[in-house]
C-alpha cells in the first residue's frame, strides 16, 4: 500500500499550470458568507505526496496548496488559506481522526482505510458528480470505476455505502518485486525468470538478500499469495487458456486474495514464518535506498518507490533495476481524498473542499503531482499523456522538445528493439485534438499508443512491436507507472479485514516477535547507523530524470 512512503521520488522539472485559468471548472453557488471573512481549508495527507516547490529553484511554480489559494480567489473566494498537515501512515491518520474529527476538512487515506472509516461512521458524503466536479469526471481514468465499485456497511446506519459517494481518486499503483538481476554475480536471464513468481522470496538461492515491508497488510498479501500458490496458479492458467473471462478471473482472484478466516490466518502465519528466515529483514521506507546502494538485491516495493530506485540506480550506479508483478497476481491499491464527519463544518467550507478536489483533477495540476511524486494519478487528459510520452516514448526529442507521431517502420522497430504499448484503457475519453474535440475510435487509440524500449523485459514482439509472448511480468519504470490492461486484470484491491482485524493483528504480532536470524540483527544495527546518509542521498535524484531518459533515448537511436 503506497501511502506508507515517507519520501517519494521528487522530480524537479515542473509542469507550470499556465492554462489553469482557462481550464473548465465549476464555480459552486456560494453560501451567503463565503465572500467575506477568511476561509481555511484543512488538509491531512501522508508525507511527500503533493507537489512542493524546490526552494533552490527560483523559477518553479508555487507549492500546489498555494496555487489553490490563488485559484480560489480568482473564483471569488476571498482570504482563502490552506492549512496542510502530514502523517506517516493511514493508521496514524485514523487515530488522529478518532481523537478529533473536527481538525480536518479533507484527508487522503487508502482504499481499505476508507472502508474502515465508513464502517465506523466517520466520513461525510460529498457532491461527487459531474456538476460539482467536472474536471474529475471529464479526466478520470478507468481506475475510477474500480474505486467507485468498492463498498462498506456503516455499522451505525447498517447501510451499504459505496466509495463513489465518499472518495475522490488521487493516486494508484501496484505492489511488486523490485530487484537487481545481476546481484551477487547472478545470471540476469535466470533471475528475471525467477522473479515472475512470488515463491522466489522463499527460495534459498536468494537467502538474505531481500527485504519485505514492516506493514501488516502488504506482507500479509505476499504470505497469502505464497500460501495459496497452487490455487492462484490454477486460476491464472484457466484465464490464460481462455476457460474464464478476465472479469471472472478477477472476481475469483479478488475473493481468494481477500481471504482472512482463521484457517487462512494460520496458513499465512506459517508462510511468513518461513519467509522471515530467508530475508534480510523488514523495512518501511529504507528498502528503496538499500537496493540502490547494494545492501540488498530484492525489495518488496510499491510501484512509485520502484520508479524512484530505478532512476537513482541507473543515474548513480549505471545499474538497471527491474520490477515484477508476478504472474499469479498482486495488490492494486488506490489512494483517495475524503471528508471526515464534523459538526462544525459549514456548507461554505464543504464547497471549498469540493472545489479543491476538482482543482486537483485539472490535468495541468495533476501533472505537477505526477512529476513530483513519481506515482500514477487517477486523472488522464492531454497533459498527463504528453508528460508520459515525454518520459517514455522513443519518438519524443528531448533536445527540441517535440514529438513526432509517425509510426516507426518495421526495420526501426527491429533495430531499436521497440515495443508497442497501448494505454487507451487508461486515457480513453480524456484526450482531445487541437480544437478541444474528444478523440474516439482509432484516432484515440493511435494517440494513446507508445513506442518504447523500456517497458517489458525479455518479452517477444511481432514486426509491428506488439508484445506477443514471453515475459509479461517484469518491466522497467514505464511498466511500474502504467501496467498494461492484462496485468491489471490479475490485480485486485485488498479490502479491510473487517471483523477479522483484531485476529490479523494478533497473527502479525506473533510473527514479528519471532526471533530474527542473528545475521539479520547485526545487519540492521549497521543499517540504523547509516540511515542518516539516506536523508542526503534522497535529494540527489531530484534533477536526474530528464538527463537519464535523454541518455536512454540517445542510446536507443544509435541502435
Amino acid at each position: 500500500m503506497a501511502n506508507f512512503i515517507t519520501s517519494a521520488l521528487m522530480f524537479a522539472t515542473l509542469v507550470v499550470p499556465s492554462a489553469v485559468k482557462e481550464a473548465k471548472f465549476f464555480a459552486p453557488t456560494r453560501a451567503a458568507d463565503i465572500g467575506s471573512g477568511s476561509q481555511t481549508l484543512r488538509l491531512l495527507n501522508v508525507e511527500d505526496y503533493i507537489y512542493e516547490k524546490d526552494p533552490e529553484d527560483e523559477g518553479a511554480a508555487k507549492n500546489l496548496v498555494h496555487q489553490f489559494e490563488d485559484y480560489a480567489r480568482d473564483l471569488g473566494y476571498t482570504n482563502v488559506k490552506v492549512s496542510y498537515a502530514t502523517t506517516d501512515t493511514p493508521e496514524s491518520m485514523f487515530n488522529e481522526l478518532k481523537i478529533s474529527a473536527d481538525n480536518f476538512d479533507l484527508i487522503c487515506p487508502s482504499d481499505y482505510m476508507i472502508q474502515k472509516l465508513i464502517v465506523n461512521n466517520m466520513l461525510e458524503p460529498m457532491n461527487i458528480d459531474a456538476e460539482h466536479m467536472p474536471n474529475y469526471f471529464q479526466n478520470a481514468s478507468s481506475i475510477k470505476d474500480r474505486l467507485d465499485a468498492i463498498s462498506a456497511v456503516n455499522a451505525t446506519t447498517k447501510q451499504e455505502c459505496f466509495l463513489k459517494d465518499y472518495a475522490v481518486g488521487y493516486m494508484w499503483g501496484t505492489l511488486g518485486i523490485l530487484f537487481d538481476p545481476t546481484y551477487g554475480g547472478r545470471d540476469a536471464e535466470k533471475t528475471i525468470e525467477d522473479m515472475q513468481k512470488w515463491d522466489v522470496l522463499w527460495d534459498p538461492d536468494y537467502k538474505g538478500i531481500s527485504s519485505i515491508k514492516d506493514s501488516v497488510r502488504d506482507t500479509y498479501a505476499i504470505g497469502l499469495l505464497h500460501a495459496y500458490d497452487k490455487e492462484f496458479t490454477a486460476l491464472i492458467d484457466s484465464y490464460n487458456k481462455g476457460e474464464i473471462t478476465a472479469e471472472k478471473y478477477n472476481e475469483e482472484f479478488s475473493e481468494l486474495f481477500n481471504s482472512c478466516d482463521d484457517a487462512t490466518l494460520e496458513k499465512v502465519r506459517k508462510s511468513l514464518s518461513k519467509l522471515k528466515g530467508n530475508v534480510f529483514g523488514m523495512e518501511v521506507d529504507s528498502g528503496k535506498q538499500d537496493i540502490v546502494t547494494g545492501k540488498i538485491g530484492i525489495n518488496f516495493a510499491w510501484s512509485g518507490d520502484a520508479v524512484y530506485s530505478m532512476e537513482q540506480a541507473e543515474t548513480e550506479k549505471e545499474l538497471e533495476l527491474y520490477y515484477s508483478i508476478p504472474n499469479t497476481g498482486s495488490n492494486l491499491w488506490m489512494d483517495a481524498w475524503c471528508m471526515p464527519k464534523s459538526s462544525q463544518r459549514s456548507e461554505a467550507q464543504k464547497e471549498l473542499a469540493e472545489l479543491f478536489l476538482d482543482f486537483l483533477s485539472i490535468p495541468e495540476i495533476t501533472a505537477q503531482n505526477m512529476d513530483y511524486t513519481g506515482y500514477t494519478p487517477f486523472t488522464g487528459g492531454n497533459e498527463i499523456l504528453d508528460l508520459t510520452r515525454e518520459w517514455y516514448d522513443i519518438r519524443y526529442d528531448e533536445e527540441t522538445e517535440t514529438f513526432d507521431d509517425a509510426i516507426p517502420t518495421t526495420d526501426e522497430i527491429a533495430e531499436k528493439g521497440l515495443q508497442k504499448v497501448d494505454l487507451s484503457y487508461f486515457f480513453a475519453g480524456t484526450i482531445t485534438d487541437e480544437n478541444g474535440v474528444l478523440l474516439t475510435g482509432e484516432d484515440e487509440k493511435a494517440a494513446c499508443t507508445f513506442y518504447t524500449d523500456c517497458y517489458l523485459s525479455n518479452a517477444t514482439t511481432d514486426a509491428e512491436g506488439n508484445i506477443t509472448g514471453g515475459n509479461r511480468a517484469v518491466g522497467r519504470a514505464f511498466f511500474c507507472q502504467f501496467p498494461d490492461e492484462n496485468t491489471l486484470a490479475r490485480c485486485a484491491v485488498m479490502r479491510d479485514f473487517g471483523t477479522q482485524n483484531e485476529a490479523v493483528l494478533k497473527m502479525w504480532e506473533k510473527f514479528k516477535t519471532d526471533t530474527l536470524p542473528v545475521w539479520a540483527i547485526v545487519l540492521f544495527v549497521v543499517e540504523i547507523s547509516l540511515f542518516v546518509a539516506f536523508g542526503l542521498y534522497h535529494f540527489v535524484g531530484k534533477r536526474v530524470k530528464y538527463k537519464l531518459r535523454k541518455k536512454r533515448k540517445e542510446e536507443a537511436n544509435k541502435k
